[in-house]
């Protein structure tokens, strides 16, 4: 199946002018040498953002569905990659999905290889309508949503695709996924639309693209990512607590934890009433004493500016006479306290090692 769109629908806007497109010489040579490099998700991920002058899109696919992708011998990519004029990256994986890098210098082009993708995702599959997993980055969401769920809406009534944003960014990463279903020309249809707007909507913060590696089975419903099969074992921790932040154990008055799975949209959330995320929520986890300060910050500098940040309600509780720890307690949506959380790591990443305890 190919899709046909005019030249007027492709974003031309003065952000992104004609002139950067790379002509069909310069486009093999960027192809080659980025389909014959041996990469990991991360540096796949990187890879196509460099190449500034293509449009991309990550496709969140199942790992069993990756030897279809493939091909026999590689059959399959190589057919678009040569067909279709794009860059197609496939980053192996053990866990139970995988990220498809498709860049092109015609959005056209990038839409009508995931056409072809699609009927290799449903292979093994016994549900009537087609579906597409695709990764934006999460400060481009709110541009997708729209004010008060209005764009989303307006790409539904106009492609007749079914639409879901998830609300969690996946696993250790500032991508969120967005969820399309339907019949084939519809999901394609509503992937050009986001991606137009996306194409328009500038990257704001920290652009950590997904990596599979970093997989949790514990928030998959929560990201929107694909629950493994019955031939995968977890053969390491998945999700669980970073440097120097621990939970409290056991939660006090019966206060359960919350996952701590990943870092969550500074930007753009969606109205509640279309995304409802739960009930409010409170977690307590400790840090060393001696590292109490450097997360407070000068004057509470920096606590204030994660609570601004994440919405979330944090106190530091104040020392304890012989305790070597300092309780911080974290209220508010899980969202709120997932960023919270991040955050927090983040700021403990900060801090320089002769500053940590126990290093001399």
């Amino acid at each position: 199946m190919s899709i046909s769109c005019s030249s007027d629908k492709l974003h031309t806007s003065s952000a992104y002018p004609e002139d950067r497109f790379v002509p069909a010489t310069s486009m093999q040579e960027k192809m080659k040498r980025f389909n014959d490099s041996r990469v990991g998700a991360n540096d796949a991920a990187k890879r196509v953002r460099d190449l500034a002058s293509l449009f991309f899109v990550r496709v969140l696919i199942p790992s069993r569905a990756a030897g279809a992708v493939i091909g026999k011998g590689g059959s399959f990519i190589q057919y678009l990659r040569s067909e279709k004029n794009a860059v197609i990256n496939l980053p192996d994986s053990d866990n139970p999905e995988r990220v498809v890098y498709i860049a092109s210098n015609e959005m056209v082009n990038i839409v009508n290889c995931v056409a072809e993708i699609i009927p290799k995702l449903e292979e093994g599959r016994y549900n009537p309508e087609s579906e597409l997993r695709v990764l934006i980055h999460h400060s481009q969401a709110g541009a997708v949503i729209g004010r008060a769920g209005f764009k989303i809406n307006e790409i539904r009534e106009n492609t007749g695709a079914n639409i879901k944003v998830f609300t969690d960014c996946a696993p250790m990463s500032s991508d969120r996924v967005v969820q399309f279903s339907g019949s084939r020309e519809a999901i394609v249809g509503a992937l050009f639309e986001v991606m137009k707007l996306c194409q328009a909507t500038p990257i704001r913060g920290v652009d950590q693209p997904y990596d599979p590696v970093n997989y949790d089975l514990d928030a998959v419903c929560h990201y929107g990512g694909f629950p493994p099969d019955k031939t995968w074992k977890n053969r390491r921790p998945i999700g669980g607590q970073m440097l120097g932040v621990r939970p409290v154990p056991p939660p006090f008055h019966g206060v359960a934890a919350a996952p701590f799975a990943s870092p969550i949209s500074m930007y753009a959330q969606p109205p509640p009433t279309i995304f409802a995320e739960g009930p409010m929520q409170t977690v307590r986890v400790t840090v060393p004493n001696d590292l109490a300060g450097s997360i407070i910050g000068r004057r509470g500098e920096r606590i204030n500016r994660i609570r601004q940040e994440s919405r979330a309600n944090i106190v530091v509780d104040p020392p304890v006479a012989g305790a070597v720890d300092r309780v911080i307690t974290i209220s508010g949506l899980p969202s709120q306290i997932r960023l919270g959380h991040f955050l927090l790591q983040q700021c403990l990443r900060s801090i320089p090692p002769l500053r940590r305890p126990g290093v001399a």
